[in-house]
C-alpha cells in the first residue's frame, strides 16, 4: 500500500475568503471522493493537535488563502523547496504562524513528509461573513485540479 498523502484545509470559515482552505477541502471531497491513500483533513484554524496525521504520511498538502500581492482568486502552489517563498508570506494572517510552527515542529521531530505543499488563494476580502467573494469563488475548481495533479504527481514519484 501506498504511503498517505494528507490534504489539509485550514482558514476561518467565519471570515470570508480566510475560510478557502475549508471550502477548497470540501470541493475536493465532492469532486475527488475516493482517492486511494488520500486523507482529507479540516484543520480549521490550526494547531498542534493535527501533527501526529503527519506521522508516516508520505505527502502534506495546506490549503490556505494568502496575501500574495496579486490579483483577487489567483492560486499560487508553492512545493517543497519553494515553501521557503511562502514562508516569507506568512506573518500576514493570523494563523499563517502556525502553518510555519508545525513544519518547523516536523522538522525538529522528524515527521515531517518526504513532499509538502501549500496551495495558496489570494483573498479579496476577509471580514465577518460565511460568503467566499465572487474572485475566490471561482478558483475553487482551478485550485482543486492543482491538488489533485499534485497528487497523482507524488503518487508516480
Amino acid at each position: 500500500m501506498a504511503a498517505q498523502i494528507i490534504v489539509l484545509g485550514i482558514g476561518n470559515i467565519l471570515l470570508n475568503d480566510d475560510g478557502v482552505g475549508i471550502h477548497l477541502l470540501q470541493y475536493l471531497r465532492l469532486q475527488y471522493p475516493n482517492l486511494s491513500d488520500v486523507t482529507y483533513l479540516d484543520g480549521g484554524v490550526l494547531n498542534f493537535t493535527l501533527t501526529h496525521w503527519l506521522q508516516g504520511a508520505m505527502g502534506l498538502i495546506i490549503l490556505d488563502a494568502a496575501d500574495l500581492e496579486i490579483m483577487p482568486g489567483a492560486i499560487q502552489v508553492f512545493v517543497d523547496n519553494d515553501l521557503k517563498k511562502f514562508q516569507s508570506k506568512l506573518k500576514r494572517s493570523a494563523h499563517d504562524a502556525t502553518i510555519l510552527d508545525l513544519l518547523n515542529f516536523g522538522q525538529i521531530t522528524g515527521i515531517t513528509p518526504k513532499h509538502r505543499a501549500v496551495v495558496a488563494v489570494q483573498y479579496q476580502n476577509i471580514g465577518w461573513g460565511l460568503e467566499l467573494s465572487k474572485p475566490v469563488q471561482l478558483a475553487l475548481p482551478v485550485a482543486a485540479k492543482a491538488v489533485y495533479e499534485l497528487i497523482c504527481f507524488w503518487k508516480r514519484s
